[in-house]
């Protein structure tokens, strides 16, 4: 009868040792062979409305697009809008903040020049995505920055001999480009 129960005891703690190492030493996503075993079929709602699925070895959710921010409280989306030194705006789906205006070579309105001149803004732009900072002169062409063009479109008040730069505004443009 010992044996009976010596045996069955033997059994029972070799049927726990293989159930744990199979459940325990086999990676979670990863076949014994070592391939990766199919992500499930759930979806993540992005801001937009859109859903993303699970991909990639690791099975994590995919990127949500990137979307415009609204700004207004038509619930429509700026494509330009003015932001003075050290300030922050979204603008059509792109954050811009102004750092510092760089150069300011435009004839001052109470001047009489030659040459018209430039303004060149230092700016930090993010989307969803990315992030960059930048020079953008007023007499360039749009900087693709994501999947977006931005320039600038205006710069107020007009150059002044006696207005320091701090106090203009310089209002950027910004759209899709896809």
């Amino acid at each position: 009868m010992k044996k009976t129960y010596i045996t069955i005891a033997v059994i029972i703690v070799l049927a726990a040792t293989a159930a744990t190492a199979y459940f325990v030493g086999v990676p979670k996503g990863v076949l014994p062979g070592g391939e990766p075993v199919a992500c499930t079929m759930e979806a993540k709602i992005c801001p937009d409305g859109s859903a993303v699925g699970r991909q990639g070895p690791n099975c994590e959710f995919a990127a949500c697009p990137n979307i415009p921010v609204k700004t207004d409280t038509n619930n429509e989306t700026k494509s330009e809008g003015a932001i003075g030194v050290g300030e922050t705006k979204n603008v059509n789906g792109v954050r811009i903040t102004l750092n510092k205006i760089v150069e300011d070579s435009r004839c001052p309105s109470d001047v009489q020049c030659i040459w018209a001149g430039r303004l060149v803004a230092n700016v930090t732009l993010k989307s969803d995505t990315d992030e960059q900072t930048l020079d953008l002169a007023s007499d360039a062409a749009p900087k693709t920055f994501d999947t977006f063009l931005v320039s600038i479109a205006g710069i107020s008040p007009e150059k002044l001999v006696s207005e320091p730069s701090t106090s203009y505004k310089i209002t950027f443009k910004v759209e899709n480009n896809q």
